[in-house]
C-alpha cells in the first residue's frame, strides 16, 4: 500500500489532518454473503513509543485493555450511527451489543487480549454471529489519560508531553502517527478492510482522537 507524506499546515488544530495514506477494500458483490449479524471485537492496541517510566508492565497492560474497550465502544456507536442514517439503503444487519460480546468472551474464558489474536471465524461461532469487525491500532504514545484508565498517577505522566507538540509547521511524524486498520471477517475471509495513517493532534482529549478514527471507519463500513 502506497504511503504519501503530506506536510501539516496551520490548520492542524483539527483532531486529524489529511490522511498520509488511505485506501479501503470491499469484496465484489458483498451482499451475496447474506450477513445478518455482526459483532465488534475488542480493539487490538499496540504502542511503539517510549513508555512512561512510572508505569509498570501491569499498569501498561491495564491501559491497553482500557483503551481497547474505549475504541470498541466508539467504533460500535459510530457504525450504528452511520448505518442507521442511510435512509436510501436501510441495512438489515443486526449488531450485537458490546456488553453481550464482552460477556460471551468472558464466559468462554477469552480475555480482551486473547480476543486480539484469536481466529475471527472461531470468535464468530462463539459470539453466535455471522461476521466480526476486527481492528488494530498502532500509536506512538498512550492515548488514555490517567482517569480514564482508572489510575491514581498524575495525569501528566501520560499526557505531560502534549504541549510539546507543535501546532503549525512540520510536526514530527514518528512521534505523532496513528496507524489504524479495520476489517470485516466472514467465514475465514476478509470482505472489507480500511486503513488510515494519520497525524494526531495530541492537544485534543483521548476520546476526541478515538472518535475521529472510528468515525472514518464507520463512514466506509459496507452497507449490506
Amino acid at each position: 500500500m502506497k504511503k504519501r507524506i503530506l506536510n501539516l499546515s496551520a490548520f492542524a488544530l483539527v483532531v486529524f489532518t489529511t490522511a498520509c495514506s488511505h485506501k479501503y477494500y470491499t469484496a465484489n458483490n458483498i451482499e451475496q454473503y447474506h450477513i445478518k449479524t455482526v459483532a465488534v471485537l475488542p480493539v487490538e492496541m499496540e504502542f511503539t513509543g517510549n513508555m512512561p517510566k512510572k508505569l509498570t508492565a501491569a499498569d501498561i497492560a491495564k491501559i491497553e485493555e482500557s483503551e481497547s474497550k474505549m475504541f470498541q465502544r466508539s467504533l460500535y456507536g459510530n457504525i450504528l450511527n452511520i448505518v442507521s442514517s442511510n435512509k436510501k439503503k436501510p441495512s438489515t444487519i443486526q449488531f450485537q451489543s458490546i456488553d453481550k460480546t464482552l460477556q460471551l468472551l468472558q464466559s468462554n474464558n477469552i480475555s480482551i487480549r486473547d480476543a486480539w489474536t484469536a481466529d475471527p471465524s472461531e470468535l464468530a461461532k462463539i459470539l453466535q454471529v455471522d461476521a466480526v469487525v476486527k481492528t488494530h491500532i498502532i500509536t506512538h504514545r498512550l492515548m488514555s489519560d490517567a482517569a480514564s484508565a482508572g489510575f491514581s498517577v498524575l495525569n501528566d505522566v501520560l499526557w505531560g508531553v502534549r504541549d510539546k507538540v507543535p501546532v503549525g509547521g512540520n510536526a514530527p511524524t514518528k512521534t505523532n502517527d496513528v496507524v489504524a486498520t479495520c476489517s470485516l471477517a466472514y467465514n475465514g475471509n476478509t470482505i472489507w478492510n480500511d486503513k488510515y495513517v494519520r497525524e494526531a493532534n495530541w492537544k485534543n482529549q483521548p476520546q476526541e482522537v478515538i472518535d475521529e478514527i472510528t468515525r472514518k471507519f464507520a463512514q466506509h463500513f459496507p452497507h449490506m
